[in-house]
C-alpha cells in the first residue's frame, strides 16, 4: 500500500493523455501529448545543433 498516495487507474492516465493531444491551438490531433509535442519542437528550434556549433568554431577561428 502507498503511503498517502492513491495509485490511478491506467485508463485514467490513458485519457489524460489523449486529451493532451488536443490542443486548443491545434486543428489536428497531434501525434504526441501537448508539453511532449512543445519539448520536440524546441529541440528541433531553440537548441544548438551539432552543425551549427562546428560552423561558428570554425568562424571564429577564421576571424584571427
Amino acid at each position: 500500500m502507498t503511503q498517502g498516495r492513491e495509485t490511478a487507474d491506467p485508463g485514467t492516465w490513458a485519457a489524460v493523455t489523449h486529451q493532451l493531444r488536443r490542443a486548443p491551438d491545434y486543428n489536428v490531433t497531434l501525434k504526441l501529448p501537448l508539453p511532449l509535442h512543445l519539448a520536440m519542437k524546441t529541440t528541433q528550434y531553440v537548441l544548438p545543433h551539432e552543425d551549427d556549433t562546428e560552423e561558428s568554431a570554425a568562424e571564429e577561428g577564421a576571424g584571427e
